[in-house]
Protein backbone atom coordinates (compact mmCIF):
# COMPACT_ATOMS: atom_id res chain seq x y z
CA UNK A 1 0.00 0.00 0.00
CA UNK A 2 2.73 2.61 0.86
CA UNK A 3 4.39 1.75 -2.62
CA UNK A 4 1.42 2.29 -4.13
CA UNK A 5 0.98 5.60 -2.63
CA UNK A 6 4.99 7.13 -3.26
CA UNK A 7 4.18 5.90 -6.97
CA UNK A 8 1.07 7.74 -7.15
CA UNK A 9 2.66 10.97 -5.32
CA UNK A 10 5.38 11.12 -7.60
CA UNK A 11 3.20 10.63 -10.76
CA UNK A 12 1.16 13.57 -9.53
CA UNK A 13 4.02 15.99 -9.21
CA UNK A 14 5.27 14.70 -12.35
CA UNK A 15 1.99 15.89 -14.12
CA UNK A 16 2.39 19.28 -11.94
CA UNK A 17 5.48 19.54 -13.81
CA UNK A 18 4.20 18.60 -17.26
CA UNK A 19 1.65 21.54 -17.16
CA UNK A 20 3.74 23.90 -15.70
CA UNK A 21 6.14 23.55 -18.30
CA UNK A 22 3.33 23.68 -20.94
CA UNK A 23 2.34 26.96 -19.35
CA UNK A 24 5.89 28.49 -19.39
CA UNK A 25 6.28 27.63 -23.01
CA UNK A 26 3.16 29.12 -23.91
CA UNK A 27 3.97 32.29 -22.24
CA UNK A 28 6.72 31.93 -23.90
CA UNK A 29 6.19 31.63 -27.18
CA UNK A 30 3.51 34.60 -27.24
CA UNK A 31 6.06 37.02 -25.26
CA UNK A 32 9.03 35.93 -28.33
CA UNK A 33 6.89 36.38 -30.73
CA UNK A 34 5.66 39.96 -29.06
CA UNK A 35 8.99 40.72 -28.69
CA UNK A 36 9.66 40.14 -32.49
CA UNK A 37 6.58 42.32 -33.68
CA UNK A 38 8.17 45.16 -31.45
CA UNK A 39 11.86 44.51 -33.52
CA UNK A 40 9.89 44.82 -36.59
CA UNK A 41 8.46 48.28 -35.11
CA UNK A 42 11.53 49.34 -33.77
CA UNK A 43 10.46 49.45 -30.47
CA UNK A 44 7.46 51.99 -30.69
CA UNK A 45 4.16 50.45 -30.04
CA UNK A 46 2.14 53.35 -31.33
CA UNK A 47 3.70 52.56 -34.80
CA UNK A 48 2.39 48.76 -35.00
CA UNK A 49 -1.27 49.06 -37.39
CA UNK A 50 -3.85 47.32 -36.19
CA UNK A 51 -3.40 44.92 -39.51
CA UNK A 52 -0.26 43.27 -37.58
CA UNK A 53 -1.67 43.47 -33.96
CA UNK A 54 -5.45 41.54 -34.47
CA UNK A 55 -3.33 39.41 -36.76
CA UNK A 56 -0.93 38.62 -33.97
CA UNK A 57 -3.92 38.15 -31.86
CA UNK A 58 -5.91 35.84 -33.89
CA UNK A 59 -2.63 33.87 -35.20
CA UNK A 60 -0.65 33.15 -31.53
CA UNK A 61 -3.61 31.05 -29.71
CA UNK A 62 -3.31 28.51 -32.54
CA UNK A 63 0.35 28.70 -32.90
CA UNK A 64 0.37 28.12 -29.13
CA UNK A 65 -1.68 25.18 -29.21
CA UNK A 66 -0.15 23.59 -31.90
CA UNK A 67 3.40 23.84 -30.52
CA UNK A 68 2.06 22.40 -27.24
CA UNK A 69 0.63 19.64 -28.74
CA UNK A 70 3.69 18.54 -30.45
CA UNK A 71 5.76 19.09 -27.67
CA UNK A 72 3.48 16.83 -25.78
CA UNK A 73 2.95 14.14 -28.43
CA UNK A 74 6.88 13.94 -28.73
CA UNK A 75 6.89 13.28 -25.21
CA UNK A 76 9.27 16.25 -23.97
CA UNK A 77 7.53 17.28 -20.99
CA UNK A 78 8.46 13.94 -19.90
CA UNK A 79 12.06 13.95 -20.75
CA UNK A 80 14.05 14.52 -17.40
CA UNK A 81 16.56 17.71 -19.18
CA UNK A 82 19.21 17.15 -17.00
CA UNK A 83 20.18 13.96 -18.44
CA UNK A 84 19.16 15.27 -22.10
CA UNK A 85 21.18 13.43 -24.47
CA UNK A 86 20.72 12.83 -28.66
CA UNK A 87 17.05 11.89 -28.49
CA UNK A 88 15.94 13.88 -26.74
CA UNK A 89 17.12 16.19 -29.37
CA UNK A 90 16.52 14.55 -31.78
CA UNK A 91 12.51 14.61 -30.71
CA UNK A 92 13.06 18.58 -29.90
CA UNK A 93 13.94 19.12 -33.58
CA UNK A 94 10.98 16.31 -34.76
CA UNK A 95 8.43 18.92 -32.72
CA UNK A 96 9.63 22.20 -33.57
CA UNK A 97 9.52 20.97 -37.47
CA UNK A 98 5.81 19.64 -37.45
CA UNK A 99 4.84 22.55 -35.49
Amino acid sequence: MKKNSILSSILNKIQHVSIAMALLDAAIIAVSYFFALMIRFDFHYSWIDRYYTTGYASVIIWYILIDVIMLHMFHLYQSVWKFAGAYELLRSVYAWVFA
